[in-house]
């Protein structure tokens, strides 16, 4: 493999990252060399888990990854890499990939790298090509610490930082020619009609226009009252009736059934009602009043 894939200009300061522990090759950092001219420099620098982002010194206009062992990058690499770039510095990545998913879950897509590129913050990240010249023994490696029988490819991926350093920031331009030194009721803000009609919308009424005083009086709540049927004929409560009819009905049939009670003489037709309400009917007049003896006189109220 040549280190001509990579897109290098002269006098770029290049870092390079191994979490592999494998030693990158003299003839590889040479060509890196080459290419960045003696202007330039190549740092190589060891990653693993435990090396923390922000102990890492940024600055660098290329961060190369995975020449050593292209296996699985991590996201601790990823986020190493993204510190130690200066806004809009450029990423490579070696990377082994599968075609489809494979059996155990350790090699990405093509896809899916990239979605985790995009994820860590890097932008403008694309496929390059397949590489098809790497060392066959660092191929058998990789199968073997991975853990793939099947196929490999070793993708080539470039991304940059974005333009601007992590947690920047920026102040907000507002407009300038905005009135100053307004009073809080001129800060409120409102939107009428006139002001709708800069956008072309004739569709909409004005709500001044269409209200009138007698629009904005609270109504008597006997006016509100529904209405069932004819006045002059007897009243009579509607199906699934909700204006309060059905209930007034039922009371007043009730009255007068207990009108045209005589507590002496009233025989109870199921024979329970001197029980209590447990064992009376729904329509029981006695309903309410407590358990008394057969015969007694009970008034009604």
């Amino acid at each position: 493999m040549s280190a001509d894939i990579l897109t290098l200009s002269e006098g770029e300061n290049v870092v390079f990252l191994s979490s592999s522990g494998e030693k990158l090759s003299s003839k590889l950092i040479e060509e890196f060399s080459h290419k960045v001219g003696s202007s330039g420099k190549v740092t190589a620098l060891p990653i693993n888990s435990e090396t923390s982002a922000n102990k890492v010194a940024p600055g660098y206009d290329s961060c190369i990854i995975g020449f050593d062992f292209p296996s699985s990058v991590s996201e601790n690499v990823l986020s190493c890499a993204l510190q130690l770039l200066k806004p809009g510095g450029n990423l490579w990545i070696l990377e082994a990939t599968a075609d489809v998913n494979n059996e155990n879950g350790r090699l990405l897509t093509k896809d899916q790298l990239q979605s985790k590129l995009k994820l860590n913050g890097f932008v403008n990240v694309e496929f390059k090509e397949n590489v098809k010249d790497l060392n066959l023994e660092i191929q058998d490696r990789v199968k073997q610490k991975l853990n793939i029988k099947n196929a490999v490819n070793f993708s080539l991926f470039s991304s940059r930082k974005p333009n601007y350093e992590v947690g920047a920031s920026a102040p907000l331009k507002l407009n300038s020619s905005a009135p100053k030194n307004l009073t809080p009721a001129q800060q409120v803000w409102t939107l009428s009609a006139d002001d709708l009609d800069d956008y072309g919308d004739d569709d909409l009424l004005d709500s001044d226009e269409v209200l009138d005083e007698a629009d904005l009086l609270k109504p008597d709540p006997d006016s509100l009252r529904a209405t069932c049927g004819d006045a002059s004929a007897k009243k009579k409560a509607c199906k699934n009736c909700t204006c309060g009819l059905a209930e007034e009905l039922a009371t007043e049939k009730m009255q007068k059934e207990l009108e045209g009670i005589d507590p002496g003489q009233k025989k109870s037709s199921c024979g329970s009602c001197y029980l209590g309400d447990a064992f009376r009917c729904a329509g029981c007049p006695y309903r309410g009043l407590p358990a008394f003896k057969p015969g007694e006189n009970v008034p009604l109220q």
